[in-house]
């Protein structure tokens, strides 16, 4: 899907390209607040501020960051001061000096301390290096100071140069390295102090190759990609090598099968770029619109995608991680894979740009450089970013610069763009960082949840001396907010309690029966002896059908319960009360057509 591109103007001041974004001194963030700070426990609320480009947050309780809380809203439970740091990166480019040389320059590598920078001037000729071939080597450090600065005649120029992760030896940093160029490859393990060149066997003449890309786990294992002369007037062909034991043995990734030339090497597509996430899983590109992945160091190669899906011309390729990354090309070409390459989403601009390099710094914060026009006298250099993985893209204006060749970031704040015409553009960022306003949340406790007994005038007590609200079935009883509260009506009871505005739980039902009498038969039950201190009896007479006996304990719990078939004639049922606290009890006794409700005092 293209996409037109947004643009943000920049300014020149002495040779130094401004900021790209700005945001001014003020980066505090303004906190807003969703719902009242002053809350009951188990509740919460939201505290939220507005996302702002190239800015993170950190969120702090009581002066201590929140971990794993970056988000603009945060969820709040626990009392006490909250803030929000933002912290506003503003970055800005700037030219490395007027003119470091007149030549092109093609790749740059970061050793750990300097910037290593290569480029020059090649015309091809098969055995020699004619005396028009020039090699330049510029040495830049962090702070964009130009410490070396080398132009060899004649010397064909480094087409890639690079450091593997820094080593550490004698307590100084030696970088493992390599550079590649026109019938040259050399290595390095004392961080550039000193190369050698890389020792070939096998069948092939790496004398006649014109390396343009490789990677080297060691001295003697990675991938080589060049072009192998196939003869003195015109002609070559392109390879793609694993570089196994020091032996440089092509292999096939797009040539299906079509061989040739010196050595009866494979055809490849121009591979006009290759990327390691690590030593086993890279990717190469090409002129074609092709795409391959390896995951075992360049051994074998998987297409992933071939020109019969598209055939456009591919330039850069850049992995943040093993499975995510980004492909560049001309008219505008941005691809992006989430799942190793498997499938592909289109994330190009509108604007026919040729890309010729890509690179993220994380798996939102990316770049992607390269020149627009179709003079190539007049060629202009281009710089896009992007803050949201690729989902849009801005263009960063510049002065007037020539096209672009590499990029390269050390670290998230500090990048570099190298170009034609020995242009090198340094990027470097700084922060503002402060804190919010405090919001200050107060969490009011919950009561307990409140019990329900029986006292001797068969009134129900709240064990909450104030706040109390009682239920009849679920429903609130107007006015009946005491701690005792005297039933009416046969039913469940609950209390709830409210202190400071928080409201305990609900209390546990309390089943309450009013005795409903037949007088005729109101001597069918007598319950005796009451008080009593271990056993209880109840007689019943001349009540016809099931009897149903239950004994409720001074909080409403059912502690005891018997069942009469018939009681035609007079029986005494007895109920245990063993094991019983004292209080005051209530037993029931119910038939299909009679109810009867006696209290009773359970004594030590």
């Amino acid at each position: 899907m293209n996409k037109h591109l947004h643009y943000a103007f920049l300014g020149a001041l002495a040779g130094m390209l401004t900021v790209i974004n700005s945001y001014g001194q003020d980066c505090k963030s303004t906190l807003r607040v969703e719902g009242a700070t002053t809350f009951c426990e188990g509740d919460s609320i939201r505290l939220l501020t507005s996302a702002k480009p190239n800015t993170t947050f950190r969120w702090l309780h009581n002066g201590t960051p929140l971990p794993l809380q970056t988000d603009t809203v945060l969820s709040v439970k626990q009392a006490g001061e909250y803030k929000l740091e933002s912290s506003i990166r503003e970055g800005s480019w700037k030219v490395v000096q007027e003119k470091l040389t007149n030549f092109n320059l093609y790749s740059a590598a970061f050793d750990g301390e300097e910037l290593w920078v290569t480029g020059g001037e090649n015309v091809l000729s098969l055995y020699t290096y004619p005396a028009t071939s020039t090699h330049v080597a510029l040495g830049i450090k962090a702070d964009g100071s130009v410490y070396k600065r080398e132009e060899t005649h004649p010397k064909a120029p480094y087409y890639k140069i690079k450091f593997a992760e820094v080593r550490s030896q004698d307590s100084r940093k030696l970088p493992f390295g390599w550079r590649l160029g026109d019938r040259v490859g050399e290595v390095t393990n004392d961080g550039g102090a000193t190369w050698q060149p890389i020792s070939f066997s096998g069948v092939i003449n790496t004398g006649l190759i014109d390396f343009s890309d490789g990677y080297l786990k060691d001295p003697a294992n990675g991938v080589l990609v060049g072009k192998l002369y196939s003869h003195k007037i015109a002609g070559s062909s392109q390879l793609v090598m694993r570089f196994q034991n020091n032996q440089a043995i092509p292999v096939e990734i797009f040539s299906n099968g079509v061989r040739g030339g010196y050595g009866n090497v494979p055809y490849e597509e121009h591979i006009s770029g290759l990327f390691f996430a690590n030593d086993n899983i890279g990717y190469v590109v090409s002129g074609k619109g092709g795409i391959a992945r390896t995951t075992n160091g360049g051994l074998t190669w998987a297409v992933v995608r071939d020109r019969k899906t598209d055939s456009k011309p591919l330039n850069g390729v850049y992995f943040a991680s093993p499975s995510v990354g980004w492909v560049v090309g001309s008219n505008g070409l941005i691809y992006k894979t989430t799942d190793a390459g498997e499938t592909w989403e289109d994330q190009s601009v509108a604007e026919p740009y040729t890309f010729t390099q890509v690179h993220f710094v994380d798996h939102d914060r990316g770049y992607t450089i390269g020149f627009e026009g179709t003079d190539y006298m007049n060629l202009n250099g281009i710089l896009l970013e992007t803050a949201n993985g690729g989902k849009s893209w801005t263009r960063v204006t510049l002065p007037e610069q020539p096209p672009f060749n590499d990029i390269l970031f050390t670290d998230p704040d500090h990048g570099w763009i190298i170009g034609n015409n020995g242009t090198v553009l340094q990027y470097s960022a700084s922060y503002c960082t402060s804190e919010s306003d405090p919001v200050t949340v107060v969490v009011n406790p919950r009561p307990a949840q409140p019990t329900i007994t029986a006292n001797a005038d068969m009134k129900l007590v709240s064990s909450a001396t104030s706040g109390n609200q009682w239920y009849f079935n679920g429903t609130a009883i107007t006015g009946a907010t005491a701690a005792e509260y005297t039933p009416a009506q046969s039913g469940r009871y609950t209390v709830q309690t409210n202190q400071t505005g928080c409201s305990s739980a609900m209390s546990e039902a309390f089943e309450f029966v009013v005795t409903a009498t037949d007088p005729a038969m109101t001597g069918s039950v007598i319950v005796y002896p009451n008080p009593t201190s271990d056993q209880l009896h109840v007689s019943l007479k001349d009540l016809t059908g099931a009897v149903h006996i239950e004994l409720i304990s001074p909080d409403g719990r059912m502690v005891g319960q018997k069942q009469v078939s018939s009681t035609n004639q007079q029986s005494v049922i007895p109920l245990e009360l063993k094991g019983l606290a004292p209080g005051a009890y209530v037993v029931r006794v119910r038939s299909s057509a009679f109810t009867k409700t006696s209290k009773v005092i359970l004594n030590q």
